[in-house]
């Protein structure tokens, strides 16, 4: 019994912590759990805490010895909160249904802050700098177009991507380029990531986001990762000098987003600053 009330006890804090945002580690998703595993301790904390009160209870009903009563009792509060902690595990693993989710992770993932409210346009959450919110011309060819930002270091596009689990400053101790950051309209006052950051790190977390890689043949220095979001927009994340063993972290990148016309219309638009070094 005790043991059921203090994991409950326990599950329900962290939980909570996690619907509330105070904690967001668990969004790095580690091994099985895919899901939704930070909210979803809360049924499963739940669960526990029926688990534990259901001999307290059921001893109610059972004053001169066991009784239906106290064995309903007692298969109610077990049962069902088995069944909780079941349904909270699914979760975890497999993901929440969209409408239970805290509002901070639908904004994550691109929905609206409640359910049966529009999602947000991708176009309208990009950063004020980009192409697509500029209205600059993303035209392909050797100098019609250019990353809109001077290039940054590869631990700060890192840690725009972890803003979203709570990890920028695991990536990036360098105070300066968090402020940058934050100038950016990227992470905001608690290193948290703003509409635009999420936008940035869709590829992790949107639902109806595709990602390819667009790379030199055979691969040189630059390649550029680019998210299709909703068949809208398509965000860039550009990296220069990535994954190279002697130079590890030591990269540059920088980011963008420009209107979607198709796969082919990207690929000439940023051939030529792929292949430039």
């Amino acid at each position: 019994m005790w043991f059921f009330l203090f994991i409950g006890a326990a599950f329900l804090v962290l939980g909570w912590g996690a619907y509330a945002g105070w904690n967001r580690r668990w969004l790095s998703r580690p091994l099985i759990y895919a899901g939704h595993l930070g909210p979803a301790m809360v049924p499963m904390g739940a669960g526990f805490v029926l688990m534990g009160l259901s001999t307290p209870v059921a001893d109610l009903f059972a004053t001169g010895g066991p009784t239906t009563a106290s064995g309903i009792a007692w298969s109610v509060g077990f049962f069902g909160g088995l069944a909780l902690v079941v349904a909270g595990h699914f979760m975890g693993t497999s993901g929440m249904p969209a409408r239970w989710r805290p509002r901070w992770v639908r904004a994550l993932e691109g929905l609206a802050a409640r359910p049966g409210d529009p999602a947000p346009a991708p176009g309208d959450l990009a950063p004020n700098w980009s192409t697509v919110a500029t209205g600059t011309d993303s035209a392909p060819g050797p100098t019609g177009y250019a990353p809109p930002l001077e290039p940054i270091p590869q631990r700060s596009v890192q840690a725009v991507i972890n803003a979203a689990w709570g990890g920028a400053r695991s990536r990036q101790k360098d105070q300066g380029q968090l402020e940058l950051l934050q100038r950016l309209n990227l992470l905001d006052s608690r290193l948290h990531p703003t509409p635009a950051g999420a936008l940035l790190a869709a590829r992790l977390y949107w639902e109806s986001a595709d990602t390819l890689v667009i790379e030199a043949t055979p691969p040189g220095r630059r390649s550029v990762v680019v998210t299709i979001v909703d068949h809208e927009v398509a965000v860039l994340e550009f990296r220069q000098d990535w994954g190279r063993a002697a130079e590890a972290g030591t990269g540059l990148g920088g980011f963008d987003v420009v209107p979607y016309r198709s796969e082919e219309h990207l690929g000439e638009l940023l051939r030529p600053w792929v292949t430039a070094v």
